[in-house]
């Protein structure tokens, strides 16, 4: 199903750039791992940053591709210089982090998306299949779990559900 909501997301990027790009039809993409791994390792669950490259150099804005690992993987990518040293991972998250494309609502790729949501920036989008949206939703944005940061209580995130195979605009 990841790979699925990738090759969307990369679809989409890839169309909306190219279009702009005059000079070439290639597209290029830079992707951080910020959390490879599921299970028992809070500090590297599955989490990437997305953006587009525009000669050679990476864009400012950046898609989540899951958020199982945010602060902590930010953190690292620092100090691994995949972004720069002066990178404040606080502005970094609120400013940006434009969307969280979000493959299911297990724990392991959602947890540390949802502990950052209090200090989030609003007007963000939250992407995901149906049933992903509806995870999300109703068993943690429900006021019981956690607070209702979505489109129906604190208006944090706007919810953007994908059809199967469907192309959006991607916000970098």
């Amino acid at each position: 199903m990841l790979l699925l909501v990738l090759l969307t997301v990369i679809t989409v990027a890839a169309n909306a750039r190219s279009t702009s790009v005059k000079q070439s039809s290639l597209s290029f993409f830079y992707v951080i791992p910020l959390g490879t791994n599921g299970g028992l390792d809070e500090n590297n669950l599955s989490s990437y940053l997305l953006t587009s490259i525009n000669n050679s150099i990476p864009n400012s804005a950046y898609i989540s591709l899951d958020g199982g690992t945010i602060r902590h993987g930010i953190e690292i990518a620092i100090k691994q210089q995949s972004l720069p040293l002066n990178t404040d991972k606080e502005i970094f998250i609120r400013e940006q982090i434009k969307a969280y494309l979000i493959s299911h609502g297990h724990l392991d790729h959602i947890t540390g998306f949802l502990i950052n949501t209090p200090n989030d920036k609003s007007g963000k989008f939250i992407i995901g299949l149906n049933q992903t949206i509806k995870i999300i939703r109703d068993h943690y944005f429900n006021n019981q779990a956690w607070a209702d940061f979505g489109s129906t209580g604190l208006k944090t995130y706007d919810y953007q559900i994908l059809d199967p195979l469907s192309t959006i605009p991607a916000p970098i």
